[in-house]
């Protein structure tokens, strides 16, 4: 894929769109006022992890990068999630976060935690800073 693209911001100023893909990896370049910039993106950008038992808490997938993970609980979640450093005992209860509530996980792993749920099918949503 190669498209360029012309975009229109408010102010009626033109921003030069351009992306490339490669091996599953997404490439933008943006020209705005005579910058270039480029953002690479690849597939592991975000993972989703299911609670599929609340109560019983499961270990982040062994994804990493360097700049940390933002956490999000799902917008859709009706209880509480839970993060906690892996192994740590589940009635430790974990850092909560509540419905569609965001937060920075510093690791670079996200291995090094497990999350739990109020309810059964609970989502939390980790992606790359």
């Amino acid at each position: 894929m190669a498209d360029n693209y012309v975009i229109l911001d408010g102010l009626g100023n033109s921003r030069n769109f351009k992306a490339t893909e490669n091996n599953e990896v997404l490439t933008t370049h943006h020209y705005i006022d005579g910058t270039f910039s480029s953002i690479t993106v690849d597939a592991d950008i975000t993972q989703k992890i299911i609670v599929t038992t609340a109560g019983s808490p499961v270990q982040g997938p062994s994804k990493t990068n360097d700049g940390g993970w933002i956490l999000k609980a799902s917008p859709l979640n009706s209880g509480v999630a839970r993060y906690m450093f892996h192994g740590q005992s589940a009635s430790n209860k974990g850092f909560p976060l509540s419905s569609g509530d965001i937060c920075l996980f510093n690791g670079s792993n996200l291995s090094q935690l497990d999350f739990d749920a109020d309810t059964d099918g609970s989502i939390i949503w980790a992606t790359k800073c």
